[in-house]
């Protein structure tokens, strides 16, 4: 497979190659944003990476989830995109885990030295215990803003957590992290967690904790922006792991 990730050598260098390959990753969270974070990894040369999520397949995931197809409906999202993740490099290995992010199962999903996680949860309670817990355990993360109701990738950008602006997601975690998880509550104090957002002003005011982007939500959503969002991400992280 060496050459395949040639591409990928050339632009970080074969140090910054074998560091990629070595590295592991774990996304929590496998749909419109996760689902084009493992996609977009494989395809740099990672080969090391678990991915956490218990939903299925459906209908509505179609446009905007980079596993999703008619074909496999009802499918765990999980066992779908290993099999695509195999397909683009039958070398890499991937760890499935059929759970969800919470108090009960956070310590147990975390208990290993990745070298990045990445946080593509779209509930501000999961979210924050995620984010309390690798700041606990000092594992580096990158989280992941709101992505439905955009329409202008040009829009999406990465900064402090601390610093995100017109995404509720966001600050509604920003508020429950300085609340009830003991990060400092001075605003102007770097949170010290990259956080990819989007500065455009939703398009409808669908956000709320009980109405997550699921299969029953009425946010809308494109491909476009949603892939973004894990591109940003992805090449946020690599640069670091890339240059050690």
């Amino acid at each position: 497979m060496e050459a395949a990730f040639k591409g990928i050598e050339n632009l970080y260098g074969p140090e910054g190659l074998k560091r990629i390959e070595q590295a592991k990753f774990l996304i929590i969270g496998i749909g419109g944003v996760g689902s084009w974070i493992a996609e977009s990894l494989v395809r740099s040369g990672a080969q090391n990476i678990s991915l956490v999520d218990l939903d299925e397949i459906c209908l509505s995931n179609l446009n905007r989830q980079v596993h999703s197809t008619f074909a496999n409906i009802g499918a765990f999202k999980i066992d779908e995109m290993k099999k695509r993740l195999l397909s683009i490099n039958p070398d890499c290995h991937i760890e499935c885990i059929y759970d969800f992010l919470s108090a009960s199962t956070a310590d147990k999903i975390l208990n290993r030295s990745y070298s990045y996680v990445f946080d593509a949860i779209d509930g501000a309670k999961s979210k924050c215990i995620l984010l309390s817990v690798c700041k606990k355990l000092e594992l580096p993360v990158i989280t992941i803003g709101a992505a439905g109701a955009r329409q202008d990738p040009t829009k999406i950008q990465i900064t402090d957590l601390s610093k995100t602006i017109n995404d509720k997601l966001l600050s509604r975690v920003r508020k429950k992290l300085r609340r009830e998880y003991n990060f400092s509550k001075f605003s102007k104090k770097p949170m010290k967690i990259p956080a990819v957002f989007s500065s455009e002003i939703p398009q409808g005011d669908f956000y709320s904790e009980n109405n997550i982007a699921n299969c029953q939500s009425g946010m809308g959503s494109a491909s476009f922006v949603t892939a973004t969002f894990g591109f940003y991400a992805v090449g946020y992280v690599l640069k670091e792991v890339a240059n050690g």
